[in-house]
């Protein structure tokens, strides 16, 4: 274990996994890393993690209620990472592949760049909602809080869960489909933004609702098929077959070539 009451200054990389209890100042200059990989962290209110580096965990439980500040890059891999308090301020380039994050105080969630591809992006008091100032890319992993993007991918990969919501603010590409796990599961297409919709992809489950107030546009000449509600007061542009199961309301546009 290591507990830290003082001043830890990190060069290169730090590969912690016996857990502690913090108190104290973890520095990660640029060009460092702290990587927490097990054991069980309890990084207390007068506790901080700051600097131009990286962090990552990879394993065991972080449960963060101080400063968390560091401004590289942030990896999730594993474990589960509990922040809490008003002291988290994340933005930069996040990756979680197989961590689960709840965001459970008022701290700031706010990354330029954030890829999903396994794990849980949730908490019981997330920002409402995550903006993305960049590039969002969800391959795989469970979202149950709302996340705002102006550039997006649903790509190929693992399976993708929807608790919450996803909101396209700009261009998105939908290449896989979604399940949708809550009658509160919303993907939103705001006015002004496009989504193009792969051929043979779609919603599963039959929760939620798919809200287009866009233009969204099928790509290729298979099937598409939406399960869930879909609400369309924007303007579909339909490419082969698009099979709507959920019911909606309808005051927008379909267009159907022959």
């Amino acid at each position: 274990a290591l507990n830290n009451a003082g001043t830890v200054n990190v060069s290169g990389t730090l590969n912690v996994s016996g857990g502690g209890t913090e108190t104290g100042s973890f520095l990660v200059p640029g060009g460092s890393a702290l990587d927490l990989s097990g054991g069980t962290w309890g990084f207390q209110s007068a506790s901080s993690i700051s600097g131009a580096g990286n962090f990552t965990l990879s394993g065991g439980t972080a449960n963060l209620a101080g400063i968390f500040g560091v401004t590289g890059n942030h990896t999730f891999s594993g474990g589960t990472a509990n922040f809490s308090g008003s002291g988290y301020a994340i933005a930069g380039t996040v990756s979680i592949s197989g961590t689960t994050i709840n965001l459970n105080g008022s701290g700031t969630f706010a990354p330029a760049v954030l890829t999903i591809s396994g794990g849980a992006l949730g908490g019981s008091s997330p920002p409402n909602p995550i903006v993305v100032s960049s590039n969002f890319t969800w391959t795989g992993g469970n979202i149950y809080d709302a996340v705002q993007c102006g550039n997006g991918t649903v790509g190929t990969g693992n399976q993708k869960l929807l608790y919450g919501s996803v909101i396209n603010a700009g261009t998105m590409a939908w290449n896989d489909s979604i399940y949708m796990q809550s009658g509160s599961s919303i993907i939103s297409n705001t006015a002004g933004s496009t989504i193009t919709l792969a051929s043979g992809v779609g919603t599963f489950n039959g929760g939620g609702v798919v809200a287009n107030n866009g233009t969204l546009t099928m790509s290729g000449t298979g099937t598409s098929s939406i399960s869930s509600g879909f609400n369309n007061a924007g303007t579909v542009n339909v490419s082969g077959t698009l099979n709507l199961g959920g019911g909606g309301t309808e005051t927008g546009i379909f267009s159907v070539p022959g």
